[in-house]
């Protein structure tokens, strides 16, 4: 079975699926804060989450230890974890992600509607009033 660690040791194959939902949450942050980490970190992070390696083969590539490589993962995970309580960047590009899907989706449907002349108007102040509303919502987060 493939080993694949998380932060705190644990295996891909242990763990709840909110656990799952935290790695793809530190590949993101990873993302968004990579550069505020030193070059050894990038590159045991970006072999880790972007690349797949085990701690076995970055271990072995980087000539260290498997515990090693996790504590680098580790430490690595908690200071993404403040950078992201501090600055908010993926949490607030969640939000504006979810926020234009709205706007496409309401104006995708408005158009589908819209071919009705009797209807039209009625219809596309009540679109524009819901997008303009999502318009601000993000505004207010940048």
């Amino acid at each position: 079975m493939l080993d694949i660690y998380l932060p705190h040791g644990l295996k891909w194959w242990a763990m709840a699926k909110f656990q799952l939902q935290d790695f793809v949450q530190y590949g993101q942050m990873f993302e968004a804060y990579r550069s505020l980490l030193s070059d050894d970190r990038q590159a045991i992070m970006a072999d880790y989450f972007e690349f797949n390696a085990t701690l076995a083969e970055i271990a072995e590539e980087r000539k260290i230890s498997r515990q090693a490589v996790l504590d680098a993962i580790e430490k690595s995970c908690e200071k993404l974890q403040g950078y992201e309580n501090a600055l908010h960047l993926v949490a607030n590009r969640s939000r504006i992600t979810k926020e234009l899907k709205d706007i496409h989706k309401i104006s995708s449907d408005a158009l589908a509607k819209g071919h009705s002349t009797e209807n039209a108007l009625p219809a596309l102040e009540t679109t524009l009033e819901k997008i303009s509303e999502k318009v601000e919502n993000i505004l207010k987060e940048i």
